[in-house]
């Protein structure tokens, strides 16, 4: 459940007072619960051949056990967005997906299941349109992790490699330390009908990382770039680079930066995104400043996390240099605990969400945890060396949701996203549209 973890749902169930707030987004639709899905944990993912958003839910279904859904725009203006069930988990398919989808060829869909599969330990799933006249779409688990070398619970969204078709993730745990794994899922080659799934890396708990939480980047040469939540030199996390093998089969893992839990961040959720002239950009959900006000827990201040950009610089073997563009402040003025994946725009402005924070009187979870969240937007500098200008797009303040997971640009340039919690059906999340 990535930052979610730390908040039951008991605890997120809790709804604040009614609360207005100047730059609130438009909910487009408010899970119920039950049967029609509750308690979106993911990003959403655009398909602009049709103009339909899909996503997941870690819960509600007709198992109790999540769904995937698409939301359609409306055939009119002013009228609601078309909400509808694709499939709903039964266990043995997968069951409660926290990681999001990723559109392949034909429209299929790919994604994740935390649990549930074969083994129970998550699986991997595809998702095949229906052919007309038939309405139904078919679901097809590539991959049940077993419990062991192979990985347990994968909590990502996966990574497509278009032209040959392999699909890459991240197992929070598993592998023969137990720290999570990268693994990839390889295609059938007929007659065969089985997809092979092959570890690429496992993590060791020490300096190389420890729990993924987040998916990977793949680039045009096959490389690799991901997070690990925990781990690294001084344990709170790490950003790391995965290259293929130029002989053998043995991928080469690389720790381009460990953080430190202070002034550059700590215990990055999301992945990284790659920008112009091969920098990464991503957040880290504590760290930054620690002034005394800023974010504490129990009374020690943890930081309120940050967007950090890392640099290469030298020859074949680059160092890397991490920086961060903007630490969070939290509330009365600010965001807090950023969870999830940037989207970059074409000129390089970069757009996220905070899971919390932002508007103190709203009230989504436990108290050491003040606001609903945000969506903002952080303007590079004019010139090198400036300052990056952040911009609150849409505060969350529970009767529209709260607990923001990322944002993906529609149609139009429009920002779209889900919240994990809030909404006007219940406390179990939305769907919501913002201008940039």
């Amino acid at each position: 459940m990535k930052l979610a973890t730390v908040f039951s749902i008991g605890a997120t169930l809790m709804l604040g007072a009614l609360y207005g707030a100047p730059t609130s987004p438009v909910m487009l639709y408010s899970f119920p619960g039950q049967s029609a899905g509750a308690f979106p944990e993911a990003s959403l993912v655009f398909n602009s051949s049709i103009g339909v958003l899909y996503g997941t839910t870690y819960a509600g279904g007709a198992a109790g056990l999540g769904t995937v859904f698409q939301l359609s725009p409306p055939q009119q203006s002013g009228a609601p967005w078309n909400k509808k069930e694709l499939y709903a988990f039964s266990g043995p398919d997968g069951a409660n997906p926290e990681g999001g989808l990723i559109v392949g060829a034909n429209f299929v869909l790919y994604g994740t299941t935390d649990l549930g599969g074969a083994a129970g330990y998550g699986a991997v799933f595809q998702l095949t349109p229906p052919v007309p006249p038939s309405t139904t779409w078919t679901e097809t688990v590539l991959y049940s992790f077993t419990g062991g070398n192979d990985g347990i619970n994968p909590r990502a969204s996966l990574t497509l490699n278009s032209i040959t078709g392999v699909l890459y993730g991240t197992t929070y745990a598993g592998g023969p330390a137990n720290y999570g794994t990268v693994f990839s899922l390889t295609p059938p080659v007929p007659p065969a009908t089985a997809w092979t799934e092959q570890v690429l890396y496992s993590f060791s708990g020490g300096s190389d990382g420890a729990h993924p939480e987040a998916g990977l980047t793949l680039t045009s040469a096959g490389v690799l770039y991901g997070t690990s939540y925990s781990g690294g030199s001084a344990g709170w996390g790490t950003i790391f680079q995965l290259s293929p093998p130029t002989t053998g089969d043995t991928w080469t893992q690389r720790v381009l930066h460990s953080f430190t839990g202070g002034a550059d961040g700590g215990s990055p959720a999301g992945g990284v995104i790659l920008g112009q002239n091969s920098v990464l950009y991503g957040t880290a959900s504590f760290g930054g400043d620690l002034s005394p006000n800023h974010c504490p827990i129990n009374g020690v201040s943890s930081g309120c996390g940050v967007v950090f950009r890392l640099v290469p610089s030298g020859g074949p073997i680059a160092t890397w240099t991490e920086t961060v563009i903007h630490s969070f402040e939290g509330p009365p003025n600010d965001g807090s605990r950023p969870t999830q994946n940037l989207v970059a725009a074409t000129n390089g402005t970069l757009y996220g969400t905070t899971f919390t924070g932002e508007y103190a009187k709203a009230l989504c979870f436990p108290a050491s945890y003040i606001g609903c969240g945000m969506v903002y937007q952080l303007t590079p500098p004019a010139a090198p060396g400036g300052a990056w200008n952040e911009n609150i797009l849409a505060t969350f303040v529970d009767t529209n949701g709260g607990g923001p997971n990322g944002v993906v640009f529609g149609a139009g340039g429009a920002l779209y996203g889900t919240t994990r919690v809030g909404g006007s059906a219940g406390g179990y999340g939305t769907i919501f549209q913002t201008i940039p």
